[in-house]
């Protein structure tokens, strides 16, 4: 927190990847230790600065977490699918249980044409996007399952 409160505009402008690690680490530590108010505070100070959405991905992500320890289940469940869908991954809300098992058929189908060593030996992947996808999309199986 003292480290945040020395930041200065400059600062801003000639280390903003670090003002922003800063203000980010300070919310997850907050959230550690589960000073909710102030996690509040310092996700609004990192969203007022930040212009991409890679600067806000951090700080959503402690805000969700936030969210559910404070058993705001829904709204850390709408925080994520609201992100997913700036990532360009739209999820639907309302899925029937018809839809879910079709899913599961195509899923279990995919998976049929597959062997066991063949998925083990599947490449993982290093596609910074897909990462972060797939981190919320982990995020939001917390909450929904």
């Amino acid at each position: 927190k003292n480290g945040c409160s020395l930041l200065t505009e400059a600062d801003w402008t000639c280390h903003r990847k670090l003002c922003f690690s800063l203000l980010n680490l300070l919310a997850e530590t907050q959230y550690i230790v589960g000073d909710f108010a102030s996690v509040k505070e310092s996700v609004d100070a990192v969203l007022s600065r930040a212009n991409e959405l890679s600067e806000k991905l951090s700080v959503y992500r402690t805000l969700v977490l936030a969210m559910g320890a404070q058993g705001h289940v829904s709204d850390a469940i709408h925080t994520s699918l609201s992100v997913l869908s700036q990532l360009g991954v739209n999820l639907p809300v309302d899925v029937s249980e018809e839809a879910t098992k079709k899913e599961i058929q195509k899923t279990m189908q995919l998976l049929s044409t597959q062997t066991e060593e063949s998925l083990l030996s599947m490449k993982a992947t290093n596609d910074a996007h897909l990462l972060t996808v797939m981190k919320f999309l982990h995020l939001l199986l917390w909450y929904v399952f």
